[in-house]
This record gives structure tokens, C-alpha cells and sequence, in this order.
């Protein structure tokens, strides 16, 4: 689906702030694999996003979006099975359009199982971070 529309898709999702969180930049990196943006003002890719969700969430810009800084020339640059939580839940505008009901309802179940296992994430990551502050 993707690769049909995105690349022509006149309103598209992947802009800043992009939906990339820190956890994922942190998760991703944790794999090896590693962010093909380079160091701007002394931050990197996890700063780096945190800063641009706490830019979107204070900040109302009249300039038109950027891309998302992941977003190669053949589309994002995380491999597909560590995809960021937010870029992969999420149902544009377009596939809403396109997409029968029935693929639109298998998505949202796809999405609700992955939601509950990423907020498990969240939860034992939490208490790690806890674990060592202690």
C-alpha cells in the first residue's frame, strides 16, 4: 500500500515532528541499527526527536512541514520490523479512502494488539529505568 501511494500522496504523514520517539530511536539502536541522520547541535537521533515533540507541543508554526529527518529516497530508513510505535499505528487519511472495510478492520485489531504489548514495553521499560535511578 505504501509503496503505491505514498510516494504520490499530496498531504504526507511523514513530516516533523514525526511520530518517532525517542523509545523507538533507543529501541532501534539497541538492534544495531543506527540512525542515518547526522548530529545537529550536539544531538542525537533520541534527542533529537524528544526535542521535536516537545517543540510541536508548545510551538505553532506557520511554516510549511519538513520531512521526517528517517525519510530516505526510497522511504523510511528503519527496518521494517523496528518501525517507530506512532508511524506504524497509525491510519492515514488515504488508507481510509482506499481500503475496503474489511482491511481497515484487520489493521485496527493488528493495531490494538500491538498498542497493548507496546504499553507492556513501556511499563517494563519504566521499571528498569526506576530500578537503576535507585
Amino acid at each position: 500500500f505504501t509503496r503505491v501511494h505514498c510516494p504520490t500522496c499530496v498531504t504526507p504523514c511523514c513530516i516533523r515532528p514525526a511520530r518517532v520517539g525517542p523509545v523507538d530511536i533507543l529501541l532501534a539502536e539497541g538492534t544495531g541499527w543506527r540512525a542515518q541522520v547526522e548530529l545537529v547541535g550536539g544531538k542525537d537521533a533520541a534527542q533529537r526527536a524528544a526535542a521535536d515533540q516537545a517543540r510541536a507541543l508548545t510551538v505553532i508554526d506557520q511554516q510549511p512541514p519538513e520531512p521526517c529527518e528517517h525519510l530516505g529516497a526510497t522511504g523510511c530508513t528503519f527496518p521494517k520490523d523496528l518501525r517507530p510505535f506512532g508511524c506504524t499505528t497509525f491510519i492515514c487519511p488515504v488508507m481510509y479512502r482506499e481500503l475496503d472495510r474489511k482491511a481497515l478492520d484487520r489493521m485496527r485489531r493488528g493495531i490494538r494488539e500491538l498498542t497493548r504489548r507496546h504499553e507492556k514495553l513501556m511499563q517494563a521499560l519504566a521499571l528498569d529505568t526506576t530500578k537503576i535511578a535507585d
